[in-house]
């Protein structure tokens, strides 16, 4: 069972699952290729190397927006199909934020994208995926 303090965060990613779920994909990509960045690209800026994995992570989770989308339209799934993918990943994100309450297993990644697959997964669950992608189309 939870305790308060987890309570506390999970009901805030839920409150801002909206908000920071491509945020959260830039910092997992950012700390998850953190080993790449100081092998190959030491030598450029931060901000260079930042804006590089935000557009990485844009493009992502648009990919992954429309691949949902696409998959409800041309393979007949049902609309709640992105709410059953985020219930799927919901225990990966917790496994990854909370790893000592899993000592047997090995978590190869961080509590970082522990957040942000939470974030998509509290996303998943509460917005319709077709609406939200027509209201962000017509919005630009």
């Amino acid at each position: 069972m939870l305790d308060g303090t987890s309570m506390t965060f999970a009901k805030a990613i839920d409150g801002l699952s909206g908000k920071i779920f491509i945020p959260g994909l830039i910092t997992s990509l950012l700390v998850e290729l953190s080993d790449y960045y100081n092998e190959y690209w030491s030598d450029l800026s931060f901000i260079v190397v930042y804006t590089v994995f935000a557009i990485i992570g844009l493009i992502c989770s648009y990919l992954i927006l429309i691949a949902l989308f696409m998959s409800m339209v041309y393979f007949k799934f049902s609309h709640k199909f992105p709410m059953y993918i985020g219930i799927m990943i919901m225990p990966l994100g917790f496994i990854g934020v909370f790893p000592d309450y899993f000592p047997m297993y090995t978590i190869p990644y961080s509590s970082v994208t522990g957040i942000a697959i939470i974030a998509w997964s509290f996303f998943l669950i509460n917005n319709d995926i077709p609406e939200y992608l027509c209201s962000e189309l017509k919005n630009g």
